[in-house]
């Protein structure tokens, strides 16, 4: 899909693209810049085995790879800037990740945490929290962030009933829609005055 800017949003997959294990996002398209995958552009796909980014990319939305149970090689772009909800969630991917540690970062963005943790420190590398990386963890009690985040994503925390404590370290200047909604044990949220 090409944007009023020029540049193209990619939306899905071709009959060939549905038929590759291995799938490439382009830099180029059609002499137009890619800058974004579209939300659900290849959620349920179990053919795709391997994604490859090409640098240029700066925005993936929600769901883009949920449920591809299949995929275990993802090479992200150093120009990612924005990644939506449930990115990466259940595909062998995420979970080799989740094995071997207790979070996913990319490009120093908390991608997914491990869901038994009843507290958390963000690492001092992350600089962003991802849409939904806490969503509906009923266990998490005390979330600690460091003072390089500078955002916190659409529904990061949501549902997290047994959350208590979050202590914010530094200076957070966007905190996205419904963050904090249904925390039902939360009392308090200091926020500080960098907020935009």
């Amino acid at each position: 899909e090409k944007n009023e800017d020029d540049t193209i949003t990619i939306t899905g997959l071709t009959d060939k693209g549905r038929a590759d294990s291995k799938l490439t996002i382009p830099a180029q398209l059609d002499g137009s810049t890619v800058t974004a995958v579209a939300g659900e552009a290849f959620r349920d796909d179990y053919n795709v085995t391997e994604v490859v980014f090409e640098e240029g990319v700066k925005s993936i939305g929600d769901n883009v790879f949920l449920n591809c149970t299949m995929l275990q090689t993802i090479a992200f772009p150093q120009s990612l800037e924005n990644v939506g909800t449930h990115v990466v969630t259940n595909t062998r991917w995420e979970k080799s990740r989740l094995e071997s540690s207790n979070e996913i970062i990319v490009n120093n963005i908390l991608l997914a945490v491990k869901e038994n943790l009843t507290e958390y420190t963000v690492p001092e590398n992350v600089v962003s929290i991802g849409s939904g990386v806490f969503y509906d963890n009923t266990v998490l009690e005390k979330i600690t962030l460091n003072s390089r985040v500078e955002a916190i994503g659409n529904y990061a925390f949501s549902g997290c009933s047994s959350l208590r404590n979050v202590e914010l370290a530094g200076d957070i200047e966007s905190i996205g829609s419904f963050c904090f909604s249904n925390c039902t044990a939360l009392e308090e949220v200091y926020i500080g005055s960098e907020l935009e």
